[in-house]
């Protein structure tokens, strides 16, 4: 109940009470050992760190919230983590890590039937807009490298990104 309500709260704006709810996810998800939980209660503190404006927190969120994901095969949930991953990259000036992203978002995207042409057109426009340049220029082969990796190299290529971070 709480990760359907915590949407919710920040699409309201009110980051008190979604720091309340990420807060009591997370107590209650490794009390259960719920590697699930633990992960929506990540993304949760990940909206409250974007609504502070404290990307390095944003970042490792995502990374935490990645991590255990990705063996749980939530394709939904990694396909909302690369986008929200790739617009992190291209907010922070790291424009070719975010076209390899958006490249590799495709791709699980095409694997899983996730997505429309729409969202990817969108995030490839606000790529564009970041960067100044136009993704056929400079950033065609980053996002080529992105496209060409397996489903599992690329999930392993954002995560590493993340521990190096670290």
């Amino acid at each position: 109940a709480l990760a359907w309500s915590a949407p919710l709260i920040d699409r309201r704006r009110d980051p008190e009470r979604l720091r309340a709810v990420a807060e009591e996810m997370m107590e209650i998800s490794r009390e259960l050992g719920s590697i699930f939980g633990t992960a929506m209660a990540y993304r949760a503190m990940r909206w409250v760190a974007k609504n502070e404006g404290d990307l390095p927190r944003v970042r490792r969120y995502l990374g935490e919230e990645l991590s255990r994901i990705v063996p749980l095969k939530d394709w939904i949930g990694v396909h909302g983590a690369l986008w929200a991953l790739a617009d992190l990259a291209g907010q922070q000036g790291e424009y070719p890590w975010a076209a390899r992203l958006l490249g590799i978002r495709e791709v699980l995207e095409e694997t899983t039937g996730l997505g429309t042409l729409e969202n990817r057109l969108e995030a490839r426009d606000r790529l564009v807009t970041q960067s100044g340049a136009s993704i056929e220029q400079a950033l065609a082969a980053a996002y080529a490298e992105g496209r060409a990796m397996s489903l599992q190299q690329a999930i392993d290529y954002a995560l590493e990104r993340e521990e190096e971070r670290a």
